[in-house]
């Protein structure tokens, strides 16, 4: 898990690298984006880890990880009508 973690800090800091050659620096995100931010970070992945844990230890394994098909349809319902 932490050489993934890495590989994509240091991915992040060429990308970022890149864009400041090119003249190309993002914009100071809004205040929505921030809230989203912190919903996808903390809330989203605190409940889901919580969720898939309490599955893992009262239910089969596979049930357990059926979430990965669920998952992406909460994701798209929640970005399209919040």
């Amino acid at each position: 898990m932490m050489s993934s973690a890495t590989e994509m800090m240091f991915g992040g800091l060429v990308m970022l690298f890149c864009a400041a050659i090119l003249k190309e620096l993002p914009a100071i995100p809004s205040a929505a984006a921030w809230g989203s931010l912190f919903y996808l970070t903390f809330i989203s992945s605190l409940v889901g880890f919580t969720l898939f844990m309490y599955l893992m230890l009262h239910t089969t394994p596979t049930l357990a990880v059926s979430y990965t098909f669920v998952t992406p349809v909460i994701g798209v319902a929640l970005g399209h009508y919040g």
